[in-house]
């Protein structure tokens, strides 16, 4: 579905139909849905997707082990009470 609840099939009969498109873009269009096979079209879509999240993996799981590590090391300080924003931490100098 596209914005408005309009489905993609009908808006290229709505634009001839608005007489918006000049001479040339209606044929243009015209040609360009008669070599669309969208059955191909989406797997195209399909296989392009999977090489992108393919490429994405590593940078992304790298990205979640360091971070881990961040928090990781972020807890133990915390429990610590070395962080000097703590509570505990100045409650613990205190004493």
């Amino acid at each position: 579905m596209v914005p408005g609840g309009a489905n993609a099939s009908t808006i290229p009969p709505r634009l001839f139909t608005a007489g918006i498109l000049s001479r040339t873009q209606t044929l243009e269009l015209r040609q360009l849905r008669e070599i669309t096979n969208p059955a191909e079209l989406t797997r195209d879509i399909l296989r392009y997707q999977s090489i992108l999240t393919d490429l994405a993996k590593t940078p992304t799981e790298q990205l979640l082990t360091k971070t881990q590590k961040i928090r990781e090391k972020q807890k133990q300080t915390h429990h610590g009470h070395q962080n000097p924003r703590c509570r505990k931490s100045f409650a613990l100098k205190l004493t």
